[in-house]
């Protein structure tokens, strides 16, 4: 393994590690990966509401939905009380949200 992998494996097992922390080994997460960064993105449930599911794409701001009622429900501000009760709240981070 190259000295780059073994630095993204690296930083991939402490987010892991703090994922762990905060929801529980074996806990959900979504990730993202560019060449730049890896993200974790920790939650406590599976489970959305109203048609709209939550994965990945909500997390980061991007949601799909398939029926009425689902749009209804985030135009309404329905999310928001989705993504308190899934989310966890980033107390180690600084400024910025990094690590």
């Amino acid at each position: 393994m190259s000295g780059e992998a073994a630095e993204v494996m690296d930083a991939y097992a402490m987010l892991l590690g703090k994922i762990e922390d905060a929801v529980g080994k074996g806990g959900s997460y979504n990730m993202g990966v560019t060449k730049e960064w890896i993200v974790l993105a920790p939650r406590t449930s599976d489970d959305g509401e109203k048609g709209v599911g939550v994965n990945g794409t909500v997390l980061v701001g991007e949601v799909m939905v398939k029926t009425e009622e689902a749009w209804e429900f985030i135009t309404s501000g329905g999310l928001e009380g989705v993504l308190k009760r899934i989310g966890v709240v980033n107390e180690v981070a600084g400024e910025g949200g990094r690590l």
